[in-house]
């Protein structure tokens, strides 16, 4: 069984999806159960009891993590990389929560903007998100983690991405 039913309607939850973009800068965007941007903004990714503040306030069905991923950056901030990616994926778990990992190529080849192109991401993050009707100011990695919300939707609704039972 996918994530959605047949009527398009997320199986559990009041809200769908959070999608998150765990920068030191943290990107997050929600959807409701059919799969409509609500909300997004960005906080602090390095802190625990914030992100354990949004799950609890939210209370998703599942959470879309971008999965850690270096590129060109320097390894000096792997330890920092990958505790925010952790971060995030042990706040599902301690909420029971299922978290599905998106790495950073996967949802920008499906939005269509080359890797590392912030003002084309934050554009199609806006060209998304005003399908919805949602008219707030998107930075960077809000931008990120809308596009993330929107990618995790199209490929559940497609059924090419499963629940686990």
């Amino acid at each position: 069984m996918g994530f959605f039913s047949k009527k398009r309607k997320l199986v559990r939850g009041k809200n769908a999806v959070l999608a998150v973009d765990p920068a030191r800068k943290c990107g997050f965007a929600i959807f409701d159960k059919w799969g409509l941007l609500k909300e997004s903004g960005c906080m602090d990714g390095t802190h625990a009891m914030a992100a354990a503040q949004l799950m609890d306030r939210t209370m998703p069905a599942v959470t879309v993590i971008e999965d850690w991923y270096l590129g060109k950056e320097k390894r000096e901030g792997i330890k920092d990389t990958a505790y925010r990616n952790h971060l995030w994926q042990a706040v599902a778990e301690v909420f029971g929560v299922p978290a599905v990992r998106v790495t950073p190529r996967t949802w920008q080849a499906w939005a269509k903007v080359p890797g590392g192109d912030k003002k084309a991401i934050v554009n199609r993050a806006k060209a998304l998100a005003e399908q919805d009707g949602y008219k707030e100011k998107i930075i960077q990695d809000q931008g990120d983690a809308i596009v993330i919300g929107y990618w995790f939707i199209a490929e559940s609704k497609a059924g090419r991405l499963v629940a686990a039972t």
